[in-house]
C-alpha cells in the first residue's frame, strides 16, 4: 500500500483570509518522520502561499530542501495548489520557484515537476518537460547518504 501526504502535510491552508500562521512549518519534523517509510510520498503543494516573502519565496526554501532531502526527489511531487492560492501568488510563480533554488539540478527538477508523479501513478515515462532554471546548477542535489 502506498500513501501520499498532501499539501506539504504541515496542517495549514493558504492564508487567504489574511490570517498567516506564525510558523507555517512548525509541524515539519512530524512530516519528515514519515520519510522513513519507503511507501510514503509527499505532494509539494502550497509552499509559495506559506511564504512571507515575494517570489522566489526564499523563506520557504529551507523547509522545501528538508522535505526533498528526507524523501528524495523520487518521492516528492510538485503541485501548484493554485486553486487555493490564486489570491496570494501567480501561477507562474508557483511553477518556477523550485528552479530558483541552487540545490536542484535539471534532473532533480524533472523528478519534482513530473517524474515522481509518473512513477507513483505507474505511468510510462513519456516526454519530459525541462524547466528552465535561472541560474547554473553545479552540484547535484543528493539525499543524505545518497552517493549518486
Amino acid at each position: 500500500m502506498r500513501f501520499v501526504i498532501d499539501h506539504l502535510g504541515v496542517g495549514y491552508a493558504p492564508p487567504l483570509l489574511g490570517v498567516f500562521p506564525p510558523e507555517p512549518f512548525e509541524h515539519l519534523p512530524e512530516v519528515l518522520d514519515f520519510a522513513r517509510f519507503s511507501n510514503v510520498s509527499l505532494k509539494l503543494t502550497g509552499a509559495p502561499a506559506l511564504s512571507a516573502e515575494p517570489y522566489p519565496f526564499r523563506d520557504v526554501w529551507p523547509s522545501v530542501y528538508e522535505i526533498v532531502a528526507s524523501y528524495g526527489v523520487e518521492r516528492v511531487m510538485w503541485g501548484s495548489d493554485f486553486t487555493r492560492a490564486a489570491g496570494l501568488v501567480s501561477y507562474w510563480d508557483t511553477t518556477h520557484f523550485l528552479s530558483e533554488m541552487d540545490a536542484f539540478r535539471p534532473d532533480d527538477l524533472e523528478w519534482l515537476y513530473g517524474g515522481s508523479i509518473r512513477k507513483f501513478l505507474r505511468w510510462s515515462p513519456g516526454p519530459h518537460v525541462r524547466p528552465r532554471p535561472s541560474h547554473d546548477h553545479h552540484e547535484p542535489f543528493t539525499k543524505q547518504g545518497d552517493t549518486r
